[in-house]
C-alpha cells in the first residue's frame, strides 16, 4: 500500500472512535430535547438549578426565588458561577446542554489520552475495534444513562476530571502548574468533589505508564489540595452534605463524627457486606465489563462509591442504586480504571506471547477482541443505542407562543407554574411554584400537574387564581393572567 495511502488509513482509524463519540453525543442532546420539548423535566432538579443561576445574573447568586432559601447555605459550588452567563440565553434548556457537552468533553480528553497509551500495543486496526468498544461502553452505559437524563452541576465533574488526566500523563512543568486551577475548579463543584478528585489522581497514578518518582512530582499537589477539601468538606468547614454541622445526614445511622463512622464501618463488617450486596456495586463494575475489579485502580474507583453505597436505605436508597445523578463523580474513576486494566492486560499477552512459539504473536489482539466484547455486551441490553428516550408532543412552544405575546404586550417579571410546566418557562422571568402563585403575573397550569410531587389541592387552586383571568386555553395548558395586567 502507497505511505500516504497507509497514513491516510491510520488517521482515519484512530478518528473513528471519536466521531462516533460525537455521533452518539449529538443522538443524546436530540433526545434530551423530545424529553424537555415534551414537558419531562421537573422542578427538581432542572428547573431549581436554572432558577438560581439565573439569578446570578441578577447579583443573587445561588438565590432560590420560589423559597428565598440560598442554595449556597447547603452546598460549595462556587465554580458554577464561571457558567452563569451561558444563562442569558432564555432557555432552561441551557442546562442540560452545558451538562452533557462539558460530561462528554471529559470523556474525549480521557478517550484522547488513553489512545495514546494503548497504541504501542497495536497497530491501528486493532486499536480502533478497542477504541470503538471502549467509547459504545462509556457513553452507552446504563450510569451514563442515568447522568445525563438528570442533569445536574455534579456531571460537569468529568470535565476536569479529564482535563487532569490529560495533564498527569505528561511530564512537563507547566502542567503540572495548570494543574492547580483545574483541581481548585473541581473542588468548587461541589463541597465533596475532593475526595472523588483525590481517589481519582490516585486510581490515575495507578493506571497510568511512568516511573513511580516522575508521576509522584506530577500528582503530589493536586492530592495535597484535593485531601485537604476533602478532610475540610468531613469536617463541615464548608457547607456541609446535609444542613447539620458535621455533613453527615446520609451516614447518621452510624454515628455522628467522621471517626465514629470509620469506627463503626471497621466493627460491623456484616452490616457493611450487607449493604454492600444491596448497593450498585455489581452493576457499577458490570457496566464496565468487569475490568475494574482486575487492579488496584478499579478497587479505588469502587471505594469513591462507598459514601453511596452506605447512605442510610430508608430515605436514600437512590444514592446506594447510584441512580439519578449520583454516579456523575464516580463514573471517571470507573473510566480510568477501566483503562488501567486493558493496559496491564495487554503487557501482561505480550509477555506471554514473547515466551511462545510465532502463531501465539497474535496473543494481544485477541485479548482485544475479548476486552471489546465484555465492554459492549453490558451495553446491549439499553436499546435503541445513540440515544436516550424519545418523548412525544411539543408542550415547550405551544407555552412558549403566548407567553411570547404576553410579554409583547404588557410588562411582566414573573411567572408560577406546576412542578413540570415551569421547567418550559423563559430563564428571564422569575419563577415559582404554584403555592405561592399570588406573588406571580402569570400562571402556567399544564396537564402534567396531576403527575407533579406535592401537587396542590384543585379547590385550593381556583381560590389562589380568584384574582387571574384565563388569558388562553388549550389541551395540554391552561395560561392564566393577573386580572390588573392589559395583555392582548
Amino acid at each position: 500500500m502507497h505511505l500516504a495511502s497507509r497514513s491516510y488509513l491510520n488517521l482515519s482509524l484512530r478518528l473513528l472512535p471519536f466521531a462516533l463519540l460525537g455521533t452518539i453525543c449529538i443522538f443524546q442532546l436530540f433526545s434530551l430535547w423530545t424529553i424537555y420539548r415534551a414537558g419531562d423535566f421537573g422542578f427538581f432538579d432542572l428547573g431549581l438549578i436554572n432558577d438560581w443561576m439565573t439569578n446570578a445574573l441578577r447579583g443573587s447568586p445561588f438565590l432560590v426565588t420560589n423559597t428565598q432559601f440560598s442554595h449556597s447555605t447547603y452546598n460549595f459550588t462556587p465554580s458554577l458561577l464561571l457558567f452563569a452567563p451561558l444563562w442569558l440565553w432564555d432557555n432552561q434548556f441551557i442546562l442540560v446542554i452545558v451538562t452533557l457537552l462539558t460530561f462528554y468533553a471529559g470523556i474525549f480528553l480521557i478517550l484522547c489520552e488513553a489512545q495514546r497509551i494503548l497504541s504501542p500495543q497495536l497497530n491501528p486496526a486493532w486499536l480502533c475495534l478497542l477504541m470503538l468498544a471502549l467509547t459504545i461502553c462509556i457513553s452507552e452505559n446504563r450510569f451514563t444513562r442515568y447522568v445525563l437524563m438528570y442533569p445536574h452541576f455534579e456531571t460537569i465533574f468529568m470535565l476536569p476530571a479529564g482535563v487532569l488526566f490529560l495533564f498527569i500523563n505528561r511530564t512537563g512543568k507547566m502542567f503540572r502548574i495548570l494543574s492547580v486551577p483545574v483541581v481548585l475548579f473541581a473542588c468548587g463543584l461541589r463541597q465533596d468533589a475532593g475526595f472523588y478528585l483525590f481517589t481519582f489522581i490516585i486510581a490515575t497514578a495507578l493506571a497510568i505508564p511512568g516511573s513511580l518518582k516522575s508521576i509522584w512530582q506530577r500528582v503530589w499537589l493536586p492530592l495535597l489540595i484535593t485531601g485537604a477539601s476533602a478532610i475540610a468538606a468531613a469536617y463541615g468547614a464548608t457547607p456541609a452534605l446535609a444542613r447539620d454541622a458535621s455533613g453527615l445526614r446520609f451516614w447518621k445511622y452510624m454515628g455522628n463524627t467522621p471517626p465514629d463512622v470509620a469506627t463503626y464501618i471497621i466493627s460491623h463488617p456484616k452490616e457493611i457486606y450487607a449493604a454492600i450486596q444491596i448497593s450498585a456495586f455489581a452493576d457499577l463494575n458490570k457496566a464496565f465489563g468487569w475490568l475494574p475489579l482486575l487492579t488496584p485502580s478499579g478497587w479505588l474507583a469502587n471505594l469513591a462509591a462507598w459514601p453511596m453505597y452506605l447512605a442510610r436505605p430508608d430515605e436514600f436508597m437512590a444514592k446506594r442504586l447510584l441512580l439519578l445523578y449520583n454516579s456523575a463523580m464516580i463514573i471517571p474513576g470507573m473510566l480510568i480504571a477501566t483503562i488501567g486494566a486493558i493496559r496491564y492486560g495487554f503487557l501482561f499477552a505480550g509477555r506471554i506471547s514473547l515466551t511462545m512459539p510465532r502463531q501465539f504473536k497474535i496473543l494481544p489482539h485477541v485479548f482485544s477482541i475479548f476486552v471489546s466484547i465484555f465492554l459492549i455486551k453490558p451495553t446491549a441490553q439499553y436499546r435503541p443505542w445513540l440515544s436516550l428516550f424519545r418523548a412525544d408532543g411539543d408542550l415547550f412552544n405551544s407555552a412558549q407562543i403566548p407567553i411570547r405575546n404576553i410579554r409583547r404586550t404588557c410588562s411582566i417579571d414573573s411567572v408560577a407554574s406546576d412542578h413540570y410546566g415551569i421547567t418550559l418557562t423563559p430563564n428571564s422571568l422569575l419563577r415559582y411554584t404554584l403555592p405561592n402563585v399570588h406573588k406571580s403575573d402569570i400562571v402556567l397550569v399544564t396537564d402534567r400537574i396531576q403527575y407533579a410531587p406535592e401537587a396542590p389541592d384543585p379547590l385550593v387552586l381556583r381560590n389562589s387564581l380568584k384574582g387571574y383571568r384565563i388569558y388562553t386555553k388549550t389541551d395540554r395548558f391552561t395560561l392564566w393572567v393577573r386580572n390588573d395586567l392589559d395583555c392582548k
